[in-house]
Parts: structure tokens; C-alpha cells; sequence
């Protein structure tokens, strides 16, 4: 069964397997939600484009990516970067994994990696050199199968590692004037706005979120499309709300980040 992942999540049971989604105050800075995923048969999962960089931690079974006909299976604790394309992934059977979304401007801030070296790649914590984890508790984490437990576990991993941290005010400022203008806000004035030329803009942008803005920007639009095709209307007044060009416009940069139509996801997600 395909779920959809990076969508808003609601607390639901399909096929046996549970979701459960939990919005954190301490870490709403650094944290959009963290969702328990749990249980129910093997499954391959389909990963839209979004404007979250995901950690996941698996308590127990295993994940994998898969590419084409090859499966590479992924350590317990990983992090997978802003990516720009569909992805697949394959859970055994009764996995447990807690997926964190960070907002886009967290890890610079943490200093977890380059955000430009983790845009469309998944990577081992520990290869990421994250070697100041309480071993003890991330076992212990590990070893918790109860959702509830396991969210408190990681939440509480996570805030000794963020606590003394601060985030850049222009990051999530830039990052905030993207995602509520739905992505349309135009690149030269971000840079008017921020009293720096478009070059300057992009390299310091890239810096902290991984993407130049524009891309970025063509992200919080197609987050915004797949939020639209779970409704009832049709395709080109989608496009319109979208603030495309035309329909066609529309489709070749949905197309571009989804790997088929709107039309096609939408009956896909029905």
C-alpha cells in the first residue's frame, strides 16, 4: 500500500498498520511534527518532494530505499535531505519507525552536515558524525515498540541535542516569506528585501537550506499542489490556484518533481 509521506498526517489505521502524529512545543522551532509509524504487512511507500529534511529512527524491522530493482537497506537512525524527486521505500513487516520533519533551516543550524551535500541523499547519523548521542537512551529508544514511549524517547534525544542551540533568524525569516507567499514570491524581491543582490541571496540561501530560493520555491508550489489534488476540483482551476501560467505549465513542473501527472498521483491517492 502507498502512503502518502510529508502530507499532514492524521491519526489513522489502514491495513493494520497505526499512525500517530505529535506537534512537540520545546522543539517547534527546530520541529514541524513527528510521526509514529507502525505495524501492518511488508509495504513500499512512496515519497513525494517536500520542504522537509526527515530523520528516522526504527525501533525495530528494517527500511530500505529502493532504485528501480535494488534495495539498499538503511541504517536505524538516518537522515534523508531536501530531494527534488519521487522516492521509494520498502518496510518489513511490523516496522516501527519515528520519522521527525525538520523544518528546512534546522540543520545548518545544528551543524548535522552541509545542507547542500544532503539534498537528495539519505545518510547514517553516525556517518554524519553525530557521535555525541547518549548510546544508553538511543538504545533504549531502539528498543521501545510502544509509540507513545518511543515519541517521548526521541523528543527528549532530540532536545538534549538542540536545547543550547540557536537557529539563524534570517533563515527562517527567508524560509517563512517563501512557504506563505505558496512559493510566488519572486527571487528579486527576496533580494530587495533582504538588502542583497540575487547572486548574494542564493549563495547565502544555499548555504543554509541546501536549494537555491528559486528551487526551494518551485518545492513549497509542488507541496502545495499535492496538498490541492486530495480535493474535488478540477485540474485546471488547481493550476490557477497554484499560480501557474496555464495548466500546462503547471503539469511539466508537477511532472518534474512527482515523476507522473497530477492526474495520475490523484487517482493514485484515491
Amino acid at each position: 500500500m502507498e502512503q502518502v509521506v510529508g502530507q499532514v498526517v492524521k491519526q489513522v489505521m489502514e491495513q493494520g498498520a497505526g499512525i500517530i502524529t505529535r506537534r512537540s512545543a520545546r522543539l517547534s522551532g527546530w520541529v514541524d511534527r513527528m510521526v509514529w509509524v507502525g505495524g501492518g504487512s511488508e509495504q513500499a511507500r512512496a515519497v513525494y518532494p517536500d520542504i522537509y529534511p526527515v530523520m528516522g529512527i526504527q525501533s525495530v524491522g528494517q527500511v530500505s530505499q529502493v532504485v528501480g530493482e535494488v534495495e539498499r537497506p538503511l541504517a536505524a537512525a538516518g537522515l534523508t535531505g531536501l530531494h527534488r524527486e519521487l522516492k521509494w521505500f520498502r518496510s518489513s513487516a511490523d516496522c516501527s519507525t519515528v520519522l521527525v520533519y525538520f523544518r528546512p533551516e534546522a540543520l545548518f543550524a545544528w551543524r548535522i552536515g552541509d545542507p547542500r551535500e544532503l539534498v537528495g541523499t539519505s545518510y547514517s547519523l553516525f556517518d554524519l558524525g553525530v557521535g555525541d548521542w547518549e548510546r544508553e537512551r538511543f538504545g533504549d529508544a531502539r528498543l521501545s515498540a510502544e509509540p507513545e514511549r518511543f515519541l517521548d524517547l526521541v523528543e527528549d534525544l532530540l532536545w538534549r541535542q538542540l536545547k543550547d542551540r540557536e537557529l539563524d533568524p534570517w533563515a527562517e525569516w527567508m524560509v517563512d516569506r517563501i512557504v506563505y507567499s505558496g512559493g510566488s514570491v519572486r527571487i528579486e524581491q527576496l533580494a530587495e528585501e533582504a538588502v542583497l543582490s540575487r547572486r548574494q541571496l542564493e549563495r547565502k540561501f544555499g548555504e543554509r537550506i541546501g536549494l537555491a530560493p528559486k528551487a526551494f520555491s518551485q518545492l513549497v508550489r509542488f507541496r502545495r499542489s499535492m496538498g490541492t489534488l486530495a480535493g474535488e476540483g478540477r485540474l485546471a482551476e488547481l493550476a490557477v490556484e497554484g499560480d501557474y501560467y496555464d495548466q500546462a505549465h503547471w503539469v511539466k513542473d508537477f511532472k518534474r518533481h512527482a515523476g507522473m501527472t497530477p492526474g495520475m498521483v490523484r487517482r493514485r491517492l484515491e
